[in-house]
């Protein structure tokens, strides 16, 4: 092969971000992972292996536990003359933490809608079923069968003119699963939550996490497109030790997704869908139930000042103008207090009082100096 025939870059990460011995590697800044990434995967140690039989080349992607069991293959491809189309999963190799004595099901895919895809594994604890829709399968996991631990096999599809595919499953038993919430804080000082699943917010809304145990890594993506990783608590979409800061969204359902790690190394999922709906003032309202504080009224008269029963009823007065007289509007752009003429005229004694009281104040500063000379020494 020359170069002009094409070059392809192949990148191996012994350990990837499962050997981060120094505690800095930063989570997955894409999910999912971009065209160009063959596979991600981060539960196992990996090594490749480059065959070349005449004019082909074979690369081998295999993963190992470390604990002396066998490696499994993570991925393959080569280079021939000629090359067969290939069947390819529509998922990266999946990783399942389970409890001891459970079972679980999960969904896969392959590229070609074709009935005739023949469904394989070699473990007893796996097993693989057509289903009824064309190129689909159902894989069972039975945890019962295997002890604590970390567990390796494979999926494979096959259909006659292609290429097949493998799929790898890493199962991981006898883990607890981190677990939380995800929430709408009220406020910056994470105060009080709601639940964010099913809520209506405003436009500027305070997100995050409350966690039910202990975590290392929190990778928060929103509508599919990652946003941030965080290593410590508090855990907020936007913010930090300080407090929580306002997302600004749009109008609109939204989905807000969390990948949770424990100490362990277990993951967890935890997946929030929600709406925003703006109110009049954006972010007047962070989390449901948006409630609008009452105005405050006027002092109820008491039952010796009310009127006698056959008096005529007085129209009510609207709220807005009872306040008026209570206290002088406010003005909110320039924060400057304003009255009509009645109210000056009412506070007349008030400011005739102001003037006497500032008028003998400075009687007394400017008194001749030689009287308070005097007053001193006659004492």
């Amino acid at each position: 092969y020359t170069g002009a025939e094409g070059i392809t870059w192949v990148k191996t990460s012994p350990g990837g971000k499962l050997n981060n011995i120094s505690g800095g590697f930063s989570g997955y800044s894409v999910t999912p992972p971009s065209p160009q990434v063959a596979v991600r995967e981060n539960a196992l140690h990996h090594f490749s292996t480059v065959t070349v039989t005449g004019s082909d080349l074979e690369v081998v992607t295999y993963g190992v536990v470390g604990d002396g069991s066998p490696a499994v293959v993570v991925d393959r491809f080569h280079y021939q003359e000629t090359c067969a189309p290939e069947l390819s999963f529509a998922v990266q190799p999946v990783l399942l933490d389970v409890d001891e004595q459970s079972a679980q099901t999960l969904g896969v895919t392959v590229s070609v809608a074709d009935p005739a895809v023949a469904w394989s594994t070699d473990v007893p604890w796996l097993s693989v079923v057509a289903d009824s829709e064309p190129g689909n399968a159902l894989v069972s996991l039975d945890a019962a069968q295997l002890a604590v631990g970390t567990h390796l096999t494979s999926v494979r599809a096959e259909l006659a003119g292609y290429d097949p595919a493998t799929l790898l499953i890493v199962a991981r038993v006898g883990t607890p699963l981190p677990t939380g919430e995800l929430v709408a804080f009220s406020g910056p000082a994470r105060s009080s939550s709601g639940t964010l699943d099913g809520a209506v917010l405003a436009s500027l809304s305070y997100l995050g996490l409350v966690p039910d145990g202990p975590l290392v890594n929190v990778a928060f993506a929103l509508d599919g497109r990652a946003l941030r990783d965080e290593d410590s608590a508090p855990f907020d979409v936007v913010g930090d030790q300080n407090g929580a800061r306002p997302l600004e969204l749009d109008d609109g359902p939204h989905t807000l997704e969390a990948i949770l790690t424990a100490p362990s190394g277990a993951t967890n999922t935890l997946v929030a869908s929600f709406t925003v709906a703006s109110p009049a003032v954006a972010g007047d309202c962070v989390a449901e139930p948006c409630t609008t504080v009452p105005p405050t009224v006027p002092p109820t008269v008491a039952a010796a000042d009310a009127p006698p029963a056959s008096a005529t009823a007085t129209p009510a007065t609207p709220i807005s103008a009872g306040l008026s007289t209570l206290a002088p509007a406010v003005d909110r752009t320039n924060h400057s207090s304003s009255a009509t003429g009645g109210d000056w005229w009412a506070r007349w004694p008030a400011l005739m009082l102001a003037v006497v009281v500032v008028g003998l104040f400075v009687g007394l500063l400017t008194r001749p100096r030689s009287h308070r000379a005097h007053s001193a020494g006659a004492s």
